[in-house]
């Protein structure tokens, strides 16, 4: 068992420790406007308390906050992770909520103190950009082009070997990160279209098929994913019927034991 990441014995509110400043300004780029604007705004907080996984999630806010700000879990602004032989951590930052950022540093391998950043790999979603590989795993990635207004320009970028999915916004100089749950069922609506009938497949199961998927089912999904939970502003895209596949091409598939 490893041991928790705890408070230091510290009370609050507190400064972050050299360590946990370190592993959360690796995840906000200072060449970019939106990563640099959250790091301005860490730097005036404290660490006011634990949010409600416990020990290792930190509530940094620039006042003392109330105990429902500490239950608050927003949606994630940042992720990465750190890793070396005796140690394994996730580095998750959340979006701003009650004037309130909440940090996630997550060991899954020894603990937060034995970690060396001199000597660990330091990794994150947020240093993405276009025509690169998966900044976790270095394996190749999967890119759309998405219909953005103005001259913006997107990417939906899909990495099936950790399961990840992001979205490079070039106007915010970010990577959004796209929760997979809400994404892969308006996926399988694709598929569901595509196929004439409906099927839930898990998450493992449909980034095991991601080559199956057109682009404009990529694209589609996530047209739809927005309306509900939006993470930018998409131009009026006119939503392309998938087209059903031929009776030949049915044969083969079920051949192949794909249905």
């Amino acid at each position: 068992m490893f041991e928790p990441i705890s408070n230091n014995g510290k009370e609050f509110p507190r400064e972050l420790t050299p360590l946990e400043h370190e592993l959360v300004f690796r995840q906000l780029p200072e060449n970019s406007k939106t990563y640099r604007q959250y790091r301005e705004r860490i730097e005036r907080m404290k660490v006011v308390g634990l949010g409600r996984r416990g020990a290792g999630h930190l509530v940094l806010a620039e006042h003392e906050v109330s105990s429902d700000t500490l239950q608050l879990v927003t949606p994630v602004f940042a992720f990465g992770g750190a890793e070396q032989s005796q140690s394994k951590l996730t580095i998750v930052i959340h979006e701003v909520g009650d004037d309130a950022i909440s940090i996630e540093l997550m060991a899954l391998k020894g603990n937060l103190e034995s970690l060396d950043t001199g000597t660990a790999r330091l990794w994150s979603v947020s240093d993405w950009k276009t025509g690169e590989k998966c900044p976790k795993c270095s394996t190749q990635v999967r890119e759309i082009r998405l219909p953005l207004k103005d001259e913006r320009e997107a990417t939906l970028t899909v990495c099936a070997k950790h399961r990840g999915v992001w979205i490079h916004d070039s106007e915010l100089e970010m990577n959004h990160i796209i929760p997979l749950t809400g994404f892969i069922n308006e996926l399988n609506k694709q598929e569901g279209l595509r196929k004439g009938k409906f099927e839930y497949h898990s998450p493992s199961q449909v980034f095991s098929e991601l080559d199956e998927f057109s682009d404009t089912e990529f694209t589609n999904a996530f047209v739809l994913y927005n309306k509900f939970w939006r993470k930018l502003e998409v131009g009026e895209l006119e939503l392309v019927p998938a087209k059903k596949p031929s009776l030949a091409s049915r044969l083969v598939s079920k051949f192949r034991g794909r249905n």
